[in-house]
């Protein structure tokens, strides 16, 4: 993989699977889903949904597209945006869980 800026255009040339962790953010705009729509879901091990709790209203749709997308691969990741030690609690265990089963060859994190 180069390292650096690219179009997205040019996404399926610059990375390659499979992919060890993809993390990734349900957003009030659909943007949020052009990475994932790039990725084949059987090229991608785990998952990481993060949304954010107090604007699910806002953000949850996108976040179960996500979910959807990818399956049973997903690990939800909650954040709080007024409870910061929440969220990096949130973060971290999500983290130890994909870590405490991870294959024996790394490929790369998108």
């Amino acid at each position: 993989m180069r390292p650096g800026k690219f179009p997205i255009d040019e996404f399926e040339n610059v990375i390659h699977g499979p992919i060890d962790v993809f993390i990734c953010c349900g957003s009030f705009e659909e943007r949020c889903r052009t990475i994932a729509d790039k990725l084949q879901p059987t090229s991608v091990r785990r998952v990481l949904v993060v949304e954010n709790k107090n604007l699910h209203g806002y953000v949850g749709e996108n976040a179960k597209y996500l979910r959807d997308r990818f399956g049973g691969k997903t690990v939800d990741i909650a954040t709080d945006s007024t409870n910061s030690v929440l969220t990096a609690d949130n973060l971290q265990n999500a983290l130890k869980e994909i870590s405490s089963n991870k294959p024996q060859d790394r490929k790369s994190v998108v």
